[in-house]
């Protein structure tokens, strides 16, 4: 299913980009609770980068399945999810535009909008700031490591069952939970997260999991689960089986399309790929 926003004839992955130098920290900011990420539907201008005034007409759009914008050369998009006010965002892709700047504001200028993709495109909090302005906070560890402000109106869409791909029979492997947005890469082929009407089987690192799910708009939770330990199971094992756990139990939201799942709740997120038979 091609995104709504993807209005572009060539397409990348974000990940194999060049990027940007780290993002400036802005101590003053901090990151706040509420719902303000699931308000965010429609267009947006951006009006500030890291507290600096946008030196360009940088954009940024939002579904409640997708995100989209412009850098000041290059369009992107992706996987989106909102969960209150924390925004998950799965691997994108852009266009292939080569820019160059022959001054310093130029030079200026596209740096900042290769931030506010990273920003967009990495995941954030959304912090409603009032008069008509959001401010996008990237963060590690609870402190924010840089900022997007965006004007617009706030607006919560209507997220029903109608408007979301059925999981029934939908199966999904390659996971990467809790990944920084730069370390998206393919692993085990023994993972699975299968869906049947009712009923969820799920396999991360050496544990499996069995339960029933319910859905609501793109709600998913999951009821009476149990676990199954693994043979030889090591500490590392044990670590991110409990981190799986603990995702299964939370109050997640999801965004599927026809090759990947994007879940996303505050016990954190999971990006998988459809499964694929395994070669003979």
């Amino acid at each position: 299913m091609k995104p709504a926003f993807a209005l572009f004839a060539i397409s990348v992955a974000l990940s194999s980009c060049a990027t940007p130098g780290p993002i400036a920290s802005d101590p003053g900011i901090a990151v706040s609770s509420g719902p303000t990420a699931e308000r965010l539907t429609g267009g947006y201008m951006v009006v500030a980068v890291n507290g600096k005034r946008a030196l360009s007409s940088f954009s940024v759009q939002f579904s409640p399945s997708e995100y989209g914008g412009y850098d000041g050369c290059n369009s992107y998009f992706g996987q989106g999810l909102a969960n209150g006010a924390r925004y998950f965002a799965g691997p994108g892709s852009q266009t292939l535009r080569g820019c160059t700047a022959n001054t310093s504001r130029g030079r200026r200028m596209l740096a900042q909008g290769q931030t506010v993709a990273q920003i967009v495109g990495g995941g954030f909090t959304a912090r409603d700031l009032g008069n008509g302005r959001i401010m996008l906070i990237s963060e590690h560890d609870g402190t924010a490591t840089g900022t997007v402000t965006i004007e617009g109106a706030l607006q919560k869409a209507e997220v029903t069952a109608s408007n979301q791909m059925p999981l029934s029979g939908t199966a999904w492997e390659a996971f990467l939970l809790n990944s920084e947005r730069s370390a998206y890469v393919k692993t085990a082929d023994n993972q699975y997260l299968r869906f049947s009407d009712d009923r969820v089987a799920a396999k991360f690192s050496c544990a499996s999991f069995v339960g029933g799910y319910v859905l609501d708009g793109n709600r998913i939770s999951i009821v009476d689960l149990a676990v199954t330990e693994g043979e030889n199971c090591t500490s590392a094992d044990d670590i991110k089986d409990a981190e799986f756990r603990a995702l299964l139990t939370s109050e997640m939201r999801y965004s599927a399309t026809e090759n990947s799942i994007l879940i996303g709740s505050p016990a954190g997120e999971l990006y998988g790929d459809k499964e694929r038979p395994l070669a003979r």
